[in-house]
């Protein structure tokens, strides 16, 4: 076989293996997060999502599936959430509530979030959400940190951002 013909069917042979980058399942997507218990971004049905794992009780696991290029009607991201418990996938047909949009919110956010930064991990909570901020790897000399955040509210999933945040 010439060289021509071998990475042909080299590129063939990879057309042939589904990508789960590429494009994927709900049922592999919501079960791989919650196995793997880290958020991972792919496509479903050709759009962005982000699937995020929280909230650990007994054998369950729940997951939260952000759809990023999909709005509500008041700003926020679109969050379908789902219950995996022993490999079985479980719809929550509520809808998660929005974010407060006041300052004192926002303040004990913000306060989590520095925490985290400081000392690996912290949790607060504000007018019924549960607000959990975890530091992802070692603060630099000023004090700065890769910190994940979710907030959750009732068991659902209303919100996650991570990025840099410095005291």
């Amino acid at each position: 076989m010439s060289a021509k013909q071998t990475m042909l069917a080299g590129l063939l042979l990879l057309a042939a293996v589904p990508s789960f980058a590429a494009d994927t399942d709900l049922d592999v997507l919501v079960r791989e997060t919650a196995r793997e218990r880290l958020p991972m971004e792919t496509l479903l049905w050709g759009r962005p999502v982000r699937a995020v794992p929280y909230g650990a009780g007994g054998s369950c696991q729940m997951v939260g599936l952000i759809h990023l290029d999909n709005r509500m009607r008041d700003g926020s991201e679109r969050i379908d959430n789902y219950k995996v418990c022993d490999g079985s996938i479980a719809r929550v047909d509520d809808l998660p509530p929005s974010l407060p949009n006041d300052s004192q919110f926002k303040q004990v956010t913000r306060m989590a979030m520095v925490g985290a930064a400081r000392y690996g991990r912290r949790g607060a909570t504000a007018q019924g959400y549960l607000i959990t901020s975890i530091r992802l790897g070692m603060a630099d000399g000023r004090g700065c940190a890769q910190v994940e955040t979710t907030v959750t509210y009732e068991g659902l999933l209303v919100a996650h951002s991570a990025g840099t945040v410095c005291p």
